[in-house]
């Protein structure tokens, strides 16, 4: 393909957990609140980037524990936060929070 411009496969920062959270940024989110296992990772390192520095994350360690600290947060005055969530294992902790 001539003159195409796909991107390189080299430039990590095209990739999706990128655009994710740039998406993030881009909906006015400013903290995560999370209980992170190893399917979110990459997601956790992609957050050291400097273009993400805005972003404050905090741990919790339980999916229900971080939707506890998520309810305050988004019911003062701050900007809608994001509950972060196992997507299997753990989802039934979450559910019933």
């Amino acid at each position: 393909m001539a003159g195409s411009a796909l991107p390189s496969v080299a430039n990590t920062k095209l990739t999706g957990r990128f655009a994710f959270l740039r998406q993030l940024l881009a909906d006015g989110i400013s903290c995560i609140f999370g209980n992170p296992g190893s399917s979110e990772e990459n997601l956790l390192d992609a957050l050291r980037d400097e273009e993400f520095r805005s972003l404050k994350y905090y741990l919790a360690y339980h999916e229900g524990t971080a939707v506890a600290m998520a309810w305050p947060f988004v019911k003062s005055d701050h900007d809608g936060p994001c509950a972060w969530r196992v997507v299997d294992r753990g989802s039934g902790g979450l559910a019933s929070s």
